[in-house]
Order: structure tokens, then sequence, then C-alpha cells
């Protein structure tokens, strides 16, 4: 069977954040297979909302977009990878199409990696992933910036949140722009850990797009107002964990053993 990959992303608007952050993973994995048709699909809403046009000329597709690019290349064996942090309403939202080409019986076989995080036990490498990317300084602190799914899945952020810390690095702190932890509590852990000095803010999205920009803009947004009138300098890094190449290679290692273990 003719095989295929879909690489399923959130995406950004933003042309420079996918070049280095969504089109890594397409072009990596393009050289990883060269022998197998990639595409690639995204999910936000600010993409799919683009006058169809638009989005052609910039090569962006939707989920169901790509299934059908996959289809008319003739692929029978499909393999998709999700290059979501944790399973969120985008990430399911892209399982249910998913699912609604295999009920259809659309490809012969249709296989499929989870988002970087999905059991308890992800979070270790996602941890040694950014303590080896990010380089923390274990007498610094640092707030990571996350979307959240405002459900039961970010619990999984918190779990992140704690394997670094057991790397050594006590005042790394998660803040969700929905869900819990928020900003409210990160400020709160920072003074209950009697910390005074600068906080850095990293992004903890695969591209720093509309969310990051937005948010860390002091002029439109009080995140880092609300920081500062704690008693906190704060410094920015506009810098989304795709553009780590050890970060990338979570995502690879799982389409590389989702399509090992399918060839058994």
């Amino acid at each position: 069977m003719k095989k295929g990959i879909l690489i399923v992303n959130y995406g950004s608007d933003y042309a420079e954040t996918r070049a280095t952050s969504t089109d890594m993973f397409y072009k990596e994995i393009r050289e990883q297979y060269p022998d197998i048709p990639v595409f690639q699909s995204f999910t936000n809403p600010r993409i799919i909302n683009m006058p169809a046009e638009k989005r052609r000329a910039e090569g962006l597709s939707t989920v169901e977009e790509g299934l059908e690019l996959l289809l008319k290349e003739g692929i029978e064996d499909a393999y998709f990878c999700m290059t979501f942090l944790v399973p969120g309403p985008e990430y399911y939202k892209a399982a249910l199409t998913l699912k609604k080409y295999k009920d259809a019986g659309k490809f012969k076989a249709m296989h499929s990696t989870k988002a970087a995080v999905v059991e308890l036990e992800d979070a270790e490498p996602v941890a040694e992933a950014m303590v080896n990317s990010v380089k923390f300084d274990p007498e610094k602190g640092y707030i990571l910036l996350a979307h959240g799914t405002a459900d039961i899945a970010d619990l999984l952020y918190v779990k992140i949140q704690d394997a670094i810390r057991a790397k050594g690095h006590p005042y790394v702190y998660m803040a969700l722009l929905k869900g819990k932890p928020g900003l409210s509590e990160a400020i709160g852990s920072l003074q209950s850990d009697r910390y005074s000095g600068e906080v850095t803010i990293v992004p903890f999205m695969i591209g720093a797009g509309y969310s990051v920009r937005s948010t860390l803009d002091a002029n439109t947004d009080p995140f880092l107002g609300r920081i500062k009138a704690a008693g906190f300098k704060t410094k920015s890094i506009f810098k989304g964990v795709a553009e780590y190449p050890e970060f990338r290679k979570i995502y690879y290692d799982k389409l590389a053993k989702l399509m090992s273990d399918s060839d058994k």
C-alpha cells in the first residue's frame, strides 16, 4: 500500500511564526521520509477562517483538505503526526475529523500519533527537552506561558512543571491562559517561595504566534503588568517550543515508532 504522512498542527496565521515552528516539522519530516508524500494541515480558527484563496496562496490546508490531498495522491496507508502539546479541544477536533474518514473507509489503513503529553509519564521527556533547550538558571524565576485547555488535561501542564522543578529548577511556574494554574497562581507561588529576582516569561506553545505576541505586549495585555505590580522585573523570550530541535525530536520519535510498529 502507498504510504503518506499528514502533519496536523494547531498553527499560526503569522507566516514568520510558521517558518520557525510548524514549517520545521514539515521540512524535517520530508527529509526523514524522502520517498513518502508529506502534507501539513492546521486547526487554528484564524487559519481556517481565512478566505480559501488566501489559504491556498499561502499553502495552508485544513485537516479535511489535507486528508483530501492524501486521497488525491493515491495514499492507502495514512499516517498522522499530531504536533500538539496536550490533548485539548483542537486536538480532539482533529481526531474527530480523522475518525470520520476512518469510519467512511476512505483509507485502507490509518495510524495516528498522540500529543506530546497524554499520560503522566509523558511529562519526563518533555521536561528534559525544556531543560536542555531553555537552559534554565536554577537560581532564576521563570513563568511558562501556555494556552491551557480549561479541562482535566491542564493537570498534564502541572506535571510538566513539576518534572522541570525536580531537575533542579525550583522557580519554574506554569501559567495557563485558560484554566488553572493561571497567572494569579504563578505569582502567588513566586511570592510564597520568597523569590524576589527577575522573572523570565517562556512560551510553552508550539510557536510564538498571536497568543504569545498579544499576551507579552505590555501595551495591549495586562499580563506583564500584573507580574510587575507584584514587584518583579520581567523579560520575555519570543520563541515557541518547536524552535528547539530537541523538542521537535519528541514528535519525530513518536512518528518513527508508529511507522515501525505498523510494519510489523
